[in-house]
């Protein structure tokens, strides 16, 4: 199977609205229920190949109308870092709408989370990742969201930014004020974008960032144009 690749400024709606200095809509239910079709029919062909090649890793000997994948519970709606709140843009939100997960099990007890972003007035299967993080941390409801660029995770609480695993523990602490966590994300993402003086802390703590994921590209000038963009396989 081709890998999927995808871009993520071309196919998240709730992103070119946001680069653009609006905002992202809500989630519909109807909007959830359409998302939950797409992941359904990837069952037989995306999902089924999927498992079938971490099986054939494993040794076993199994074809993809094997595996007999099925979807569990309903999407979930996960959040990533808001490019005009590291800006600095006033009233910004930290968190902005990334993509929706649902989990997905084979027959042979693996188990994947797929990703569905927008297509137009639809939706489509970004991606498929036996890491069900974005799962487990949004299962709790609430306003959680990633910096995807060292791998965190945190959850809004009132005027705190809560860590919920390592990589936000290292850097957070116990938690970050709304305040400081901008001021840190500004520092961090923001001069670099915009040539800032600060060459020395940002040589420092961008090699706590070796392991970024997701590369921004923030305003040069304020309310400037944001372009995110983000190409994976499924493997």
């Amino acid at each position: 199977m081709a890998p999927l690749r995808y871009s993520v400024i071309g196919i998240s709606a709730g992103l070119l609205l946001l680069a653009a200095g609006g905002t992202a809509a809500a989630i519909t239910p109807q909007e959830l229920s359409a998302a939950k079709s797409v992941a359904a029919a990837a069952e037989k062909s995306d999902l089924a190949d999927y498992f079938a090649r971490l099986d054939r890793q494993r040794g076993m000997a199994v074809e993809g109308p094997a595996e007999a994948p099925k979807l569990v519970g309903e999407p979930h709606e996960v959040m990533t870092l808001n490019p005009q709140f590291v800006a600095g843009v006033p009233g910004a939100a930290p968190a902005v709408f990334a993509h929706l997960s649902i989990q997905a099990d084979s027959a042979n007890g693996q188990h994947a989370s797929v990703w569905l972003g927008r297509a137009g007035d639809g939706w489509t299967v970004q991606h498929i990742t036996g890491d069900l993080t974005d799962l487990t941390v949004t299962a709790a409801g609430g306003a959680v969201f990633d910096e995807p660029q060292i791998g965190a995770w945190y959850r809004l609480s009132g005027n705190r930014v809560l860590p919920l695993n390592d990589a936000a523990r290292i850097v957070a602490g116990p938690y970050f004020t709304v305040q400081a966590y901008q001021e840190r994300v500004h520092r961090l993402y923001a001069d670099g974008a915009q040539g800032g003086s600060d060459a020395g802390v940002r040589a420092q703590e961008d090699e706590s960032d070796s392991r970024m994921a997701l590369l921004i590209a923030l305003p040069a000038i304020v309310g400037g144009f944001v372009a995110y963009r983000f190409r994976r396989r499924i493997w």
